[in-house]
């Protein structure tokens, strides 16, 4: 009889526990905010058990190259139109020509504002190109980061290479190959107003 009532004990106890068990469950399939409850305090416990300082120390490779680093700098040449487009193309596609000859198009034959060159200049692809807008902001990306376009395509939009609006006008461009100390940037407005600002700020 004894071993009866602890068997039926022991079975009651495990009845309770798989219940228990049971609605646990149910309501972690039922509840987003009991799932989060539960991976608190499991993530809590990990914690407290494996949480210990960073015991070694990240070094950057020495032989760990940017991306500039796998860029050839090659010269070329960067065409920007009234439109609001700007392409870069290998100065060798304007290679030198036999005298008399026509010439090679940098743009569509379409004339219209999108292909009017506003400004055309040659660099290097290391070169920062600076692109200053009607409000004064002056913006700077690398030349290689300048889409590539052919002779007579149109060019990627510059709102699609530069944080700026697509009203923004483009009003001059600089490349610049160091950013020295003793060097400044000189802005004058429509207005006669003027301005010297240190090429390295």
């Amino acid at each position: 009889k004894v071993w009866g009532r602890l068997n039926g004990d022991k079975l009651s106890d495990e009845k309770k526990s798989l219940t228990e068990s049971q609605e646990n469950l149910r309501k972690l399939l039922t509840s987003d905010r009991a799932v989060r409850e539960v991976m608190v305090e499991e993530f809590g416990a990990m914690k407290k058990k494996f949480g210990v300082d960073r015991r070694t120390q990240i070094l950057p490779d020495e032989d760990d190259k940017g991306e500039i680093d796998l860029i050839q700098n090659e010269r070329s040449v960067i065409v920007v139109t009234r439109g609001g487009y700007i392409k870069r193309m290998p100065l060798k596609t304007f290679e030198s020509q036999n005298r008399g000859t026509r010439g090679k198009r940098g743009t569509s034959n379409t004339l219209s504002d999108d292909n009017e060159i506003a400004h055309c200049f040659t660099c290097n692809d290391h070169d920062t190109v600076l692109m200053t807008t009607d409000n004064g902001i002056a913006y700077g990306l690398r030349a290689y980061q300048i889409p590539e376009g052919g002779r007579t395509a149109k060019g990627a939009p510059i709102p699609s290479v530069l944080p700026v609006k697509a009203d923004d006008i483009i009003t001059s461009v600089l490349p610049v190959s160091k950013f020295a100390k003793d060097e400044f940037l000189v802005l004058a407005t429509e207005y006669g107003w003027i301005k010297k600002t240190p090429l390295a700020a």
